[in-house]
């Protein structure tokens, strides 16, 4: 029988690499006012950390800020930093809106979106700008599930770390 998931912030699920964990680096925070706080994932654009925009191909994430930002330029800001060995897990939405999985979902490639309450999941609306690789659903859930909690990795050449 089909469910829906609850929702949940997008987060790390695990790394693949030498290290159960993401490196923790700082980043200096752009001028403001920066609004990101814990938990959102931020950029790193001209030499300082921002918000992730999601407005085009050249945004480049840098993971998933540890602190929100404190409204001085040059603050540092640490920050657990994506790379090619990074799952994370997160809603697939589309448009912002619940969505139905299919199966053709695993695999495929989707950007992430920020809603209204601050909460970021997958969006299969969201095909530009940094993406996600869709690998498998979490084991509560299933295709044809609403809003299931999928696992995704960094799609090579939109994140900071290579």
């Amino acid at each position: 029988m089909a469910k829906t998931a609850p929702t949940i912030a997008m987060r790390v699920a695990r790394t693949m690499g030498s290290s159960p964990f993401n490196p923790v680096l700082e980043f200096p925070e752009k001028a403001g006012p920066e609004t990101f706080v814990a938990g959102d994932l931020v950029e790193y654009t001209s030499g300082y950390l921002c918000i992730q925009t999601v407005s085009g191909a050249d945004d480049v994430v840098c993971g998933i800020a540890q602190v929100g930002a404190s409204g001085t330029v040059n603050t540092m800001i640490p920050v657990e930093v994506f790379d090619q060995s990074t799952h994370i897990i997160a809603n697939l939405k589309n448009g912002g809106a619940d969505y139905v999985l299919l199966a053709t979902d695993l695999g495929a490639v989707y950007g992430p979106r920020r809603d209204a309450a601050g909460i970021w999941s997958l969006d299969k609306a969201e095909t530009t700008g940094p993406l996600f690789r869709v690998l498998g659903v979490h084991p509560d859930y299933a295709v044809d599930d609403t809003n299931a909690w999928v696992y995704a990795v960094p799609v090579p050449g939109d994140y900071f770390v290579e």
